[in-house]
């Protein structure tokens, strides 16, 4: 938008839909950051939330002024958070003997060049206008990357709630009453909101 086009009748929606989505991404990056900076890594889990704050707030500056669509609101993902989850314990569980300053500055380097990595391969897409082959990709590849992100977040969840790493190994965990008290109210509230 340039000065000629500003009208000051335009500021109470443009204010009231980025109060709206900040309302709405505010509680899910918070929960990003808990998700991929736990376990271990759980005493650097505010740094962690700061970090997805600051990239969300980068990301949406970019999108509102580079972007070919004007009015476009985007924001950090769930998908890539549950692989970062991931990837950021096992990162952390394979540095054995290493200091949890190390394990956690490692799981940064590792965010940092795999979201370096993922702009570059896209926007090597759209300079090469490679974007026409994402129809190629077939349907059950698809429908099993977004089912395994699911499981993912669902599992991250439990860990998260229940600070503890749940597997098939150690379901019946669940059960005990001292784990239902803190994972039941997260699941219904859950439940609630789909409904």
């Amino acid at each position: 938008m340039n000065i000629q086009e500003f009208q000051l009748k335009k500021i109470l929606p443009i204010a009231t839909m980025g109060f709206v989505v900040g309302a709405i991404e505010l509680p899910v990056l918070i929960s990003f950051g808990v998700l991929i900076y736990s376990g271990d890594l759980a005493q650097y889990s505010s740094i962690g939330i700061g970090m997805t704050l600051f990239s969300a707030i980068i990301f949406q500056l970019t999108m509102a002024f580079a972007s070919s669509s004007s009015g476009s609101v985007g924001g950090p993902q769930d998908s890539p958070a549950a692989i970062l989850a991931v990837a950021g314990a096992t990162v952390s569980a394979a540095m054995i003997g290493a200091s949890i300053q190390a394990r956690f500055a490692t799981v940064v380097a590792m965010i940092f060049i795999t979201t370096l990595s993922t702009g570059l391969i896209f926007l090597l897409l759209g300079t090469f206008k490679l974007s026409r082959f994402v129809r190629f990709v077939p349907y059950p590849v698809v429908g099993g990357f977004i089912a395994g992100t699911g499981l993912l977040l669902i599992r991250g969840s439990f860990n998260v709630m229940l600070d503890a790493s749940i597997g098939i190994a150690n379901l019946g965990i669940l059960l005990t009453p001292e784990a239902l008290i803190r994972w039941l109210p997260g699941v219904i509230f859950g439940l609630a909101l789909a409904l």
